[in-house]
């Protein structure tokens, strides 16, 4: 974070609502904020989540129509982009052909049959691989939520969407990289009016009820 101070920034943010569809957001800043999601936390540093940035209108309308719930619909269609959180099937990440494909990107030689190795062991002791995965998408998206924020755009958290459906269009679109890809998560981001969100002021409960703190 540049300018502004994270606090700030944590505290300014809201969910939003109603998008300005007339204003575009420029691919830099939408790289930008991908970029923080890249940045993320990431077990070992494998990248378990990949992004699918749909910015055409005519694609966002076709996952509007049957891949959201009717109260998420509009802001699809509004926003600038819709991100896509996605990640791979247990059955195809853990191999060591994926494995040495991603590591091979920062290690070389015996390094990476080394990392390869010992990573592959790691992840095959992992008994729920499709709640790890969505761990780190929902990681991820705190990530790209903060550097929209911090751009001055606004973004939305969705969890209702049809996750079935959105995996048939990225297949139909030729979007998916391999069959196993399957919809962890979704988010909005776009220009807003802070003035036409109606709800400015975050509700959540007292701090008393929400920690422990143990000396």
């Amino acid at each position: 974070m540049s300018s502004r101070n994270l606090t700030n920034i944590i505290n300014e943010r809201v969910s939003v609502v109603n998008y300005n569809k007339k204003q575009n957001v420029s691919e830099d800043k939408i790289l930008q904020i991908i970029d923080a999601g890249r940045l993320a936390p990431s077990s070992v540093g494998l990248e378990y989540i990949r992004i699918i940035a749909v910015r055409n209108q005519e694609l966002k309308n076709k996952l509007a129509k049957t891949g959201f719930l009717p109260s998420n619909s509009q802001k699809v269609i509004d926003c600038d982009t819709v991100l896509l959180f996605v990640s791979s099937k247990k059955e195809n990440f853990l191999s060591k052909e994926t494995l040495t494909k991603k590591l091979s990107q920062v290690f070389k030689g015996e390094e990476l049959q080394h990392r390869v190795d010992g990573y592959f062991g790691f992840l095959n002791t992992i008994k729920d691989f499709d709640g790890f995965c969505e761990s780190h998408a929902y990681l991820t998206s705190s990530f790209v939520g903060l550097e929209a924020e911090n751009l001055g755009l606004g973004a939305t958290w969705i969890g209702g969407f049809i996750p079935s459906e959105i995996n048939n269009i990225i297949k139909e679109e030729k979007l998916a990289i391999d069959k196993f890809e399957n919809t962890i998560f979704t988010m909005c981001i776009g220009e807003y009016d802070i003035n036409q969100q109606p709800n400015k002021i975050k509700k959540r409960v007292a701090m008393k009820d929400f920690y422990k703190l143990v000396k």
